[in-house]
């Protein structure tokens, strides 16, 4: 019976390995999606400034040098048919508005594939620590009558 009972404090213990392994991974991949999904958002600021700049009519312009728009400098736009864009590496291009619109464009399609792939990953993650949970709570519960019928 002690056999028994340390083979059954092992599978206790690998279960609660693996469980807190696959809540560590599923933590990770939430991080993930929120990092996608701060992207996504990252680009449809762009996009709306790209379509301001079009309407605008004055050439003065306040410019955010921060991600939180804490502090602005006055600028000057010099054309409104131009915009440096960022196309990957750290290489930065002289495009007109409607390419980089394109670009922003092809940039938020793969963010949007990305993170309908991250979220199929998440629901199987998900269903795999529901599973683990389940097979630990049966164990220790298993665990728990074998003990009181022990007594």
């Amino acid at each position: 019976m002690s056999s028994q009972r340390v083979s059954d404090q092992q599978r206790i213990q690998a279960l609660a390995t693996e469980l807190s392994r696959v809540e560590e991974y599923l933590r990770v991949l939430q991080q993930n999606l929120g990092i996608i999904l701060q992207e996504i958002e990252e680009i449809s600021i762009a996009r709306e400034a790209l379509e301001g700049l079009r309407k605008f009519q004055s050439n003065e312009v306040l410019v955010g040098i921060d991600r939180r728009g804490h502090v602005y400098v006055k600028g000057l736009v010099g054309s409104r048919e131009k915009v440096l864009a960022h196309i990957g590496g750290e290489y930065l291009a002289e495009i007109s508005i409607e390419e980089a619109l394109k670009i922003l464009d092809m940039k938020e399609s793969d963010l949007r594939r990305s993170l309908e792939v991250l979220n199929q990953e998440i629901s199987e993650v998900a269903q795999l620590y529901e599973r683990l949970q389940d097979a630990l709570s049966a164990l220790l519960a298993e665990r728990q009558r074998k003990e009181e019928q022990t007594k």
